[in-house]
């Protein structure tokens, strides 16, 4: 099929394959729902019959320490099986048989991968811990990023933790990305050879970006540099994301 973008067939193979595939993203999601709801009751059993004090500030911190480390897990692995369908022998010859443009194949990928999935396990997440602060009485999240976010307002440095918290959120999109690309290159165990990638070239960019809170804590002329690394790792994501449409065009079916 020629390569001619057309959102209505793009809408058609969304349709088809939420439809095809329904039964086990509801598994998934529902697994997301009841590991959130495990971990959090197995740090709060003693709170919930009654034999330790309501406030335990470790009934809520190392949940949620938990629980952001498995979402991060989550997606980066559900990233690295984007296009799993092609590469596998049961499954390839169906995939690329569907009548649609790899354009609206690769646009569909990254909308389900990169952007629906990991914004509903946050949902799954936030929501999760707004129970569990309702029923235990400790502030959940929305209403800590209120007050922090309040504060900060309130205080001289808002545009500096503005750029500080765009620094961690793009290293984020940066590192989906990464795991997009990955998925694209490697057919075989995607997830680990991305990770091993990562960890070979991409740790000095992650240990810049951990470190510079405390680099620049000091001296607000150097928000210029903070500037410069959104902009590098802003263009590192584009990147990623080039050389996973550069890829997913050139797959071919296989045998």
């Amino acid at each position: 099929m020629k390569d001619s973008f057309s959102w209505r067939r793009l809408g058609r193979v969304a349709r088809a394959e939420l439809v095809g595939e329904r039964r086990a993203w509801g598994l998934r999601l529902g697994g997301c729902l009841l590991f959130c709801l495990m971990i959090y009751m197995a740090w709060n059993t003693d709170t919930i019959f009654g034999r330790k004090e309501v406030h335990d500030v470790y009934g809520y911190i190392v949940p949620r320490m938990i629980v952001g480390v498995g979402w991060g897990i989550a997606v980066m692995f559900n990233l690295s099986r984007s296009f799993r369908c092609y590469s596998s022998h049961g499954r390839a010859v169906e995939a690329f048989m569907v009548p649609a443009a790899q354009s609206e194949k690769f646009v569909w990928a990254v909308l389900k991968n990169f952007v629906a999935v990991p914004v509903i396990l946050l949902a799954i997440v936030g929501l999760n811990d707004l129970f569990w602060a309702e029923w235990l009485g400790f502030d959940d999240l929305f209403t800590l990023f209120a007050k922090g976010w309040a504060s900060v307002v309130e205080s001289s440095r808002a545009s500096w933790w503005g750029l500080m918290m765009s620094l961690y959120g793009l290293h984020v999109l940066s590192t989906m990305a990464f795991f997009l690309a990955g998925a694209a290159l490697f057919r075989r165990h995607p997830f680990l050879w991305t990770v091993l990638v990562q960890f070979v070239l991409c740790n000095p960019l992650s240990f810049m970006v951990t470190l510079a809170p405390y680099l620049t804590w000091v001296e607000l002329s150097r928000i210029n540099g903070v500037v410069m690394l959104n902009l590098i790792i802003l263009g590192l994501c584009t990147l990623w994301m080039c050389i996973a449409w550069w890829r997913f065009s050139t797959l071919q079916q296989t045998k």
